[in-house]
């Protein structure tokens, strides 16, 4: 239980290791803009895990604020939620980039656009049933080190490593996304499916 009223014990609880700490976070940022009176969040069923890249602690603060939203009628749109969410999640030691936050779109494929800390978002037409295949690699991650690695190398390029990223994440990935986006709307034939 996480007293609302309380900026400070809210901020201690943000600040630990407990998994706790992304709620506490969120509802700081919740208490920035709003004055709700709380909920009651009970998990019956987990099935995304956590510490594994797939942003379950972006999943966490996101279902707070929509809670929250629904439940007091604050009328945030998905990306007021989406906001802040992330601002939540970065109250917290952990950091995280804009993009966990997708999860807030739910099962629907969204191309998401980022320029500095504007995002645009774009639904995407599927044309089929997706298959996912999610593999434990059971391998360690940093998302600390990740995101200081990838800061470090923006916005201006410091060596031929970094230009080649800039590449990769610029106009390679938006070409890789643009032909993915095209096949997913492709029609199937019926025939060869």
């Amino acid at each position: 239980e996480l007293a609302l009223d309380s900026t400070a014990e809210l901020r201690r609880v943000a600040q630990s290791t407990s998994y706790h700490a992304y709620i506490a976070g969120t509802l700081i940022e919740i208490g920035k803009h709003f004055r709700v009176g709380g909920a009651e969040v009970v998990n019956y069923r987990s099935d995304l895990p956590i510490k594994k890249g797939l942003s379950s602690s972006a999943a966490i603060c996101v279902l707070v604020v929509r809670a929250l939203n629904e439940l007091y009628d604050l009328k945030l749109t998905v990306h007021g939620e989406m906001d802040i969410a992330y601002r939540g999640e970065i109250n917290t030691p952990s950091r995280c980039g804009r993009l966990d936050q997708c999860v807030a779109f739910g099962q629907r494929v969204t191309r998401m656009t980022f320029d500095n800390d504007l995002i645009d978002t774009q639904r995407v037409r599927v044309a089929a049933t997706l298959h996912l295949v999610v593999v434990d690699l059971c391998a360690a991650k940093d998302t600390k080190e990740i995101l200081k690695s990838l800061n470090a190398a923006y916005p201006f390029p410091r060596d031929d490593r970094d230009k080649a990223l800039h590449a990769l994440l610029g106009e390679v990935n938006l070409d890789v996304c643009a032909q993915a986006i095209e096949i997913m709307s492709r029609e199937r034939d019926s025939a060869r499916a």
